[in-house]
């Protein structure tokens, strides 16, 4: 029962990968310059969002209070995220050589197969990247919350909330006095999807206790997010002013809530596409360079094209789910039963 009462999560996927999906297409055609709208409005990072939101919704009930929940947490998101990231990292370096024409070096290949190519002082192959290194940041913040007692208690998960929200706001501030480099948007994404969880235990759990938690840090978000948004993005930054981020979060967060609790979706396909939703997000910009290396980029948007797009998209994300993903998954479970086996033997002797 709990499976299909969550199906509608899955079709939320479906509606934020394919906001992703049009919006990085739709960047390297004339289609959105002559809509002063799209100045504050991106429909990818909304997109990304709603993405949050639903891991916050998701992971931290995916880790039970029983032994070895930590292993089988980092094992099944191991195999759940790397090797399907492999494979684009492996698009992203073709994509370099064929459609960009700017080879990338070995050090930079390497880094990024780690998912955190910044330790290593090196640029993400592609820009999406990034919104993986706030899900690790996320999966960490939990096992953490995890060893400390925290992730179940919709209290101290509230308070965890607050506090990287505060943190936020700390090194927007730092930001923009000082001009250096600062994690504000990891953070406060990692901020925004602990509010999922509290969210999630008041409107889906019926927790009363959850109610005034959750206002109480909308209540914060909306009166820091202007600050933190204008300090961090408002000084410096021409390509986007800060009302857009402001604009896009608010949105993505309206989205996830309207379609998880009021409007839910019931569509066959929307759940196919959440499915397959991280084989689109992965691999869908391999599929932009492509098109737009034999299209070319600035072109007038033409509907036929982008359905060629869409359709190349989703058979490569299909297979991609069906032969890596799938795959990959059932390893990590095997994995998982092993080393719980050996666990019990152990006991036993």
């Amino acid at each position: 029962m709990q499976v299909k009462r969550l199906q509608h999560i899955d079709a939320i996927r479906g509606v934020a990968c394919l906001l992703v999906v049009f919006a990085h297409y739709s960047e390297q055609t004339t289609l959105l310059n002559n809509i002063s709208l799209f100045s504050y409005l991106g429909l990818g990072q909304v997109g990304v969002v709603t993405f949050f939101m639903i891991s916050g919704f998701v992971i931290p009930f995916s880790i039970k209070n029983e032994p070895g929940q930590s292993f089988n947490f980092i094992t099944s998101r191991f195999f759940r995220l790397y090797p399907a990231y492999w494979i684009s990292v492996i698009l992203a370096v073709c994509s370099y050589y064929f459609y960009r024409n700017t080879p990338t070096d070995f050090g930079t290949i390497v880094a990024n197969l780690t998912m955190l190519p910044g330790l290593f002082g090196k640029q993400n192959l592609y820009s999406i990247y990034w919104t993986l290194l706030v899900e690790v940041a996320f999966y960490t913040v939990c096992i953490l919350l995890y060893f400390i007692g925290w992730l179940h208690d919709v209290r101290k998960m509230f308070f965890s909330s607050m506090l990287l929200l505060l943190l936020s706001l700390l090194f927007a501030f730092v930001r923009f006095y000082t001009g250096k480099g600062m994690p504000v948007g990891v953070i406060f994404a990692v901020s925004l999807m602990i509010f999922s969880y509290v969210l999630r235990k008041w409107l889906h759990d019926g927790q009363l206790e959850a109610r005034k938690y959750a206002l109480f840090w909308t209540a914060s978000f909306v009166l820091l997010m202007p600050l933190i948004s204008a300090m961090t993005y408002g000084k410096g930054n021409s390509e986007q002013n800060y009302i857009y981020y402001i604009v896009n979060y608010f949105l993505g967060i309206v989205i996830f809530v309207v379609l998880a609790y009021k409007c839910r979706i019931k569509s066959s396909l929307m759940l196919f596409m959440g499915t397959i939703s991280y084989s689109v997000y992965l691999i869908h910009p391999f599929f932009v360079d492509m098109f737009s290396y034999v299209i070319g980029s600035g072109k007038e948007f033409k509907i036929w094209q982008f359905s060629i797009y869409v359709a190349f998209v989703l058979v490569a994300s299909t297979i991609s789910y069906f032969v890596v993903e799938k795959n990959s998954q059932n390893l990590g479970e095997k994995v998982k039963s092993y080393f719980s086996s050996r666990g019990n033997t152990a006991k036993v002797s």
